[in-house]
């Protein structure tokens, strides 16, 4: 294990297709989480060869969470950089018309995944006295979270506290357990999103960039995060908002 070993968790979703074309070859071994795989997915996962691992898994299903652990233990490698960026789809409605299953789907698919995954993988880093954990959570996290969106806002509000919670555990073992939190980007995440165009102009207009926030955008957050620079940050929830408040 080393930070040469990514794990990364939503690798078919527009940021993690990013981070792999523009990131990907700086490790020596990525195990790319995905469920609903593309065309430009596995052609990444093509161009970066052997030190690209796919692993399919519903992260609803913790039976197919504990078959991609086994898998990682087969190999025997185990990161020491893990990038969480699952999570369930926005979808509105009012809270009182809700389904329960709403909510423990998305605990399961976001939370859930990373209570699981992490005490393995935590475990591993602490023996190397190394690691950089981040989870992508959500400008929800930082303001006034939208209307008709409990239960993504409840799920990323659950992943900003196990953030915190991780970091000041294992900040003494050298692991640092960071989160970032992007306004609305135009990415496939909003795919069915009622009026998704009008959605996105209007966030526009109200940012003081005058336009959504773009991978590129995070990806140095990232970059900066996992880095040895970053040693001494830990618990921390980023900001990428343009200078929305």
């Amino acid at each position: 294990m080393s930070d040469r070993c990514l794990f990364l968790t939503g690798a078919s979703s527009d940021t993690g297709m990013e981070f792999l074309e523009k990131r990907g070859e700086q490790y020596s071994l990525i195990y790319a989480h995905y469920n609903h795989g593309s065309e430009r997915f596995f052609r990444s996962v093509q161009r970066l060869g052997d030190r690209v691992i796919p692993l399919k898994a519903d992260f609803s299903s913790y039976d197919d969470l504990e078959t991609l652990l086994e898998k990682v233990g087969e190999r025997g490698v185990y990161p020491g950089h893990f990038i969480h960026l699952v999570s369930d789809k926005m979808i509105g409605n009012k809270f009182h018309k809700r389904e329960q299953e709403d909510f423990d789907r998305g605990y399961r698919m976001a939370v859930g995944s990373a209570v699981c995954l992490l005490k393995c993988f935590l475990e591993k880093m602490m023996r190397m006295r190394y690691g950089r954990v981040v989870f992508m959570l959500s400008s929800c996290t930082l303001s006034t979270p939208p209307k008709y969106q409990s239960a993504y806002v409840s799920v990323k509000y659950a992943l900003l506290g196990l953030m915190r919670a991780l970091a000041v555990e294992y900040a003494p073992k050298g692991i640092t357990v960071n989160g970032v939190s992007p306004d609305m980007m135009d990415t496939k995440f909003l795919d069915g999103t009622l009026k998704k165009e009008v959605v996105l102009r209007e966030n526009a207009e109200r940012n003081p960039l005058k336009r959504n926030i773009g991978i590129d955008d995070v990806l140095p957050v990232l970059d900066y995060l996992l880095s040895d620079q970053a040693e001494a940050v830990t618990g921390q929830n980023i900001g990428v908002t343009g200078g929305l408040l």
